[in-house]
């Protein structure tokens, strides 16, 4: 979320807006109560002649700035707790052939169109396929910390594993092992590593669970705590993107004593990861309380959500998150309502080797979305409020 005072939004649609909304958006973000006493109050918003404005709206009953449309920017409540969550669903029988890029990949075994899941040779067809990896990837970056105001704690993440095998599952020998690995520009971390026996499988899909967090530093880079520094990503760091896979790996590695079948694997965080996985009615009960003591702030046109989104992690709460407020929206009356966020693509519009935007829209589905914006040659250009008068920082926006 941004902090400090005030800043100029502009933003561009390809959807009109509602008929009261013609004009060009122009907008800043005051977040605050007190951003806008620093600047005596909003008289000197108002001076610039704004028509929409990114601000705290309170559920006190009293619609604030009710001129100005509103993105509503409240740091603690339900709707960015839960969109600051981490889940993400991984295919098994995906199969990315591009290894850069975040996905699943294989060396060995095929897909299996009865079970939809990624299979294994049979144990005594081809014993050259032994301790190859039966599934690797996706490789992309994970934040180490929340990015909430009042948790910035490591996160614990938790993977599961879902699989299943043929055969005898009362003798105890090896099947595969599973090893999450974290690949930065120097070094290769393993952060959690098992080895699973037939005894601990079924012939019916069953999950394993394993858990890992970031260390502060993988050989000499240090993983901040949630941007991508250290990582090669993205053009114009100091590490330069490379024709290799970086970032979270979870590898399986086929032992050769059974037939393996991988549905998928599911990470998430310990904390509204798992809470939008397995209690998903008591925090959509959660946010349509909230949002149900902010009907009467009639001028709210979005709420505006985690920004930035750094982790493919984040791209599926957002959109759980959205579709509770859209189905309060259609309750509730209020016609336009809905998530926004911001994307931060501005170095040339990649991340984990890939063109981010796609792929959050896509996964996300955002209704709208703010881009940031940097002109050719890399700079910005700003026009703000200082209590001083006018300095020079800005953010310029293009919404899709």
């Amino acid at each position: 979320m941004k902090s400090g005072l005030c800043f100029i939004l502009f933003v561009a649609f390809t959807a009109a807006f509602p008929p009261q909304t013609s004009r060009f958006p122009v907008g800043l973000f005051a977040i605050t109560d007190t951003a806008a006493a620093v600047i005596d109050g909003y008289t000197q918003i108002d001076s610039m002649d704004p028509n929409w404005i990114a601000q705290n709206a309170k559920q006190s009953g009293k619609t604030p700035l009710p001129k100005f449309n509103l993105i509503a920017c409240n740091p603690n409540d339900y709707l960015l707790k839960f969109a600051a969550g981490y889940l993400k669903k991984w295919e098994a029988e995906e199969n990315t052939f591009d290894i850069k890029k975040p996905g699943i990949k294989h060396d060995i075994g095929f897909s299996d169109i009865q079970t939809g899941s990624w299979k294994s040779p049979h144990p005594s067809n081809d014993t050259t396929q032994i301790n190859r990896l039966l599934v690797h990837g996706p490789d992309y970056y994970q934040n180490r910390c929340y990015r909430l105001r009042y948790n910035n704690n490591p996160i614990a993440y938790n993977v599961r594993f879902r699989m299943k095998i043929d055969g005898n599952t009362t003798k105890k020998v090896p099947v595969c092992e599973i090893i999450i690995k974290y690949k930065t520009a120097s070094a290769i971390a393993v952060l959690a590593d098992t080895i699973l026996y037939a005894t601990q499988l079924a012939n019916s899909f069953t999950e394993t669970t394993l858990s890992y967090t970031l260390p502060r530093c993988i050989g000499t880079d240090t993983l901040d705590k949630n941007n991508i520094n250290g990582l090669p990503i993205y053009s114009g760091s100091k590490n330069i993107a490379q024709d290799t896979a970086f970032g979270v790996s979870y590898n399986i590695k086929w032992l050769g004593s059974r037939t393996l079948y991988v549905d998928y694997i599911q990470v998430f965080d310990a904390l509204m990861g798992l809470e939008l996985l397995q209690f998903r009615q008591i925090v959509a009960s959660y946010i349509n309380s909230y949002l149900a003591n902010c009907n009467n702030l009639n001028n709210i046109k979005y709420w505006y959500r985690l920004d930035g989104h750094h982790s493919i992690d984040n791209y599926e709460p957002y959109r759980i998150v959205d579709s509770i407020i859209n189905a309060h929206r259609k309750i509730s009356g209020a016609d336009t309502v809905r998530s926004i966020t911001i994307m931060y693509p501005e170095w040339n519009g990649k991340r984990d080797n890939e063109n981010t935007l796609p792929r959050f829209k896509n996964e996300a589905q955002p209704q709208r979305m703010m881009y940031y914006y940097n002109n050719t040659n890399g700079t910005r250009r700003y026009y703000g409020i200082s209590r001083n008068g006018y300095y020079p920082k800005t953010n310029l926006w293009f919404q899709k």
